[in-house]
C-alpha cells in the first residue's frame, strides 16, 4: 500500500518524468539536426569546391572545355558571395587555364545575379586584347545588369580605344588569300554587335552616361573630346544636346586663331542628332 504523501506527489514526479523526457527528447533532437545541417553543409562546400576546380581546369581528372563548361554551369546553381566569386575568377581568367568559352558561362551566369558590383568586374573584360566571345558574353551580360559609373568608364574607355584605332584581339590574325576578306567582314559584323550592345546599355541609363561624358571626356565644354563627340552621335544619344550646345556656345566666344576647339565635330554631332 502506497503511503499517502507519496499518493499525493505522484502527479508531480509524473510531470516531472515528462519535463525531462522532454527535454532530453529535444536535445536529442537538437543534436541530430545540427549534425545533419553539418553534414549537409560540408557536402555543399565540398561538391561547390570540386565544382570551381572542374571549372578552371585544375581537378585531377579534368576533362576538358565542355566538363569545364558543365561545372560552371552547377555551380552558378549554388548561390551565395563565395560562389560569386569563383564565377568572377573564371569570367576574369584568374585561373590556371582561360577558355573563351567557359569564361563566356561564367559572365552569363553572373548577369542572373543582378548585382551592381559584378557590372563593375565584367565590364573589365572589355579590353582590346580579350577574345571575341569573352567580350560578346560581357557585353550581353551588361544589357541586363545594374550598372555603375566605374562600369560605364570601363564601356567608354574600351570603345574609345578601339576608336583611337587599337586593334582587336581577332584584328591580328591575317588569313590566307581568298579567305581573308570574308572572316574580316564576319568579324567586323559581330565587332559591331558588340558596340551596339553597349551602346544599347549606355543609353538604358542617360544620366549615368551623360554624367561620365561631361566628367571624363569634358561633354559641355568648348575643350571637350572628339570620342565623346564621334560616340554621342553614332548612339543616337540625344540627352547629350544640352551639353553639346553648351559647348558650342563656348566654343564660339573663343577666335580660332587663339583657341583650338573641335567645332567642326561639334557642329557634326548637333547636325546629327538635330540637336536645336
Amino acid at each position: 500500500m502506497i503511503p499517502q504523501v507519496f499518493r499525493e506527489r505522484l502527479p508531480c514526479l509524473g510531470l516531472m518524468w515528462k519535463r525531462t523526457t522532454l527535454k532530453s527528447a529535444l536535445i536529442v533532437t537538437s543534436v541530430i539536426v545540427s549534425t545533419v545541417a553539418y553534414g549537409l553543409y560540408r557536402y555543399r562546400e565540398q561538391r561547390i569546391d570540386n565544382l570551381y576546380a572542374e571549372a578552371a581546369g585544375i581537378a585531377p581528372a579534368f576533362h576538358g572545355t565542355k566538363d569545364a563548361q558543365t561545372a560552371t554551369r552547377a555551380l552558378a546553381t549554388y548561390g551565395g558571395d563565395r560562389t560569386t566569386g569563383m564565377l568572377l575568377n573564371i569570367a576574369l581568367g584568374r585561373t590556371a587555364f582561360t577558355w573563351p568559352d567557359v569564361q563566356g558561362e561564367a559572365i552569363g551566369a553572373l548577369a542572373s545575379r543582378r548585382d551592381p558590383a559584378v557590372s563593375t568586374a565584367l565590364a573589365i573584360v572589355l579590353q582590346p586584347h580579350q577574345p571575341l566571345p569573352t567580350r560578346q558574353a560581357a557585353a550581353q551580360a551588361l544589357q541586363v545588369l545594374p550598372c555603375t559609373p566605374e562600369s560605364f568608364w570601363a564601356i567608354l574607355h574600351y570603345l574609345e580605344r578601339v576608336w583611337q584605332g587599337e586593334l582587336n584581339y581577332e584584328d591580328r590574325t591575317n588569313y590566307p588569300p581568298g579567305l581573308n576578306d570574308g572572316v574580316k567582314a564576319d568579324l567586323t559584323k559581330d565587332q559591331q554587335d558588340v558596340y551596339q550592345a553597349l551602346y544599347r546599355t549606355l543609353k538604358r541609363e542617360p544620366k549615368l552616361a551623360l554624367g561620365t561624358l561631361v566628367q571624363v571626356y569634358g561633354l559641355g565644354t568648348d575643350s571637350c573630346s572628339k570620342f565623346a563627340l564621334d560616340v554621342v552621335s553614332r548612339m543616337r544619344f540625344r540627352e547629350a544636346c544640352p551639353a553639346l550646345l553648351q559647348s558650342a556656345q563656348l566654343a564660339e566666344q573663343s577666335a580660332a586663331e587663339s583657341f583650338i576647339a573641335p567645332r567642326q565635330e561639334i557642329e557634326a554631332a548637333l547636325r546629327a542628332l538635330k540637336c536645336q
